[in-house]
């Protein structure tokens, strides 16, 4: 009897060792890549890198070659365009610290319910940490250092400034990244000579720019739902009054 005590104070003490070390290590990791994150966030907040991860990643499994891309200002951007990307894309994008766990929860019971990540669930700012720093596979172990990375982003960069650099590099079709290089790609023009249709088009095609086109959007049943969405999102914002200096703030 005496043994067996022994036998399981020694093997307590060898699991809570071990978690010691486990956690240690978890702590450590998470250390080290919080602090090499911010090596390439802080930089941000001044400098748009024109070479992304996402544009690394179509070259190398889609043999795509990015287009020259134009960087825009926020400001140089419609107000109305831009809003409408908010409602569609991330509703709470100015409430939020990066992150939205109501979205999550609903990404994950739809994904529990069909067996399969259809949903990611992810703000602005975790689809600009995975188009910056990570790339497109579907998979919760890059899903949670998106997670990561969109909380470095939302303390160490403003919202305008996130938006900004997001608006730049978000993917608009095969090798064409930002919103410029989207507008003229599907219609020619550029960014503020769109009509509200154009528009409309434009913010349905970030569901899925790779396999979508404007032909397809106008043609396709199934993506009617969402155009006619984005069009009473653009509609709304179209009636709203400038409130901000910056204009983009008008939907906080």
């Amino acid at each position: 009897m005496r043994f067996f005590r022994i036998s399981s104070g020694f093997i307590k003490r060898r699991v809570f060792f071990a978690l010691k070390i486990v956690l240690g290590l978890f702590t450590a990791l998470h250390t080290g890549f919080l602090l090499a994150a911010m090596v390439f966030i802080i930089p941000l907040a001044n400098d748009t890198p024109r070479v992304t991860s996402i544009m690394k990643y179509r070259h190398v499994f889609s043999q795509s070659r990015s287009e020259n891309r134009e960087i825009l200002d926020l400001k140089n951007i419609p107000a109305d365009l831009i809003n409408t990307i908010i409602i569609i894309e991330d509703v709470d994008f100015f409430k939020h610290q990066g992150f939205d766990m109501e979205a999550i929860a609903f990404a994950m019971k739809i994904n529990s319910q069909r067996g399969y990540a259809a949903y990611g669930g992810s703000t602005i700012t975790q689809q600009l940490a995975r188009t910056l720093f990570l790339n497109p596979e579907k998979n919760y172990l890059r899903k949670y250092l998106e997670l990561l990375l969109a909380l470095e982003i939302d303390f160490f960069l403003t919202k305008d400034r996130i938006l900004e650099l997001y608006l730049n590099s978000a993917e608009w079709g095969p090798g064409v990244f930002g919103i410029a290089a989207g507008a003229s790609y599907h219609f020619g023009k550029a960014v503020h000579e769109l009509t509200s249709r154009e528009k409309i088009f434009l913010v349905t095609l970030m569901a899925n720019p790779i396999k979508v086109t404007v032909k397809d959007l106008a043609e396709r049943q199934s993506l009617w739902a969402r155009t006619q969405a984005v069009q009473k999102a653009l509609a709304f914002v179209q009636t709203l009054e400038p409130r901000f200096k910056s204009r983009v703030r008008e939907l906080e």
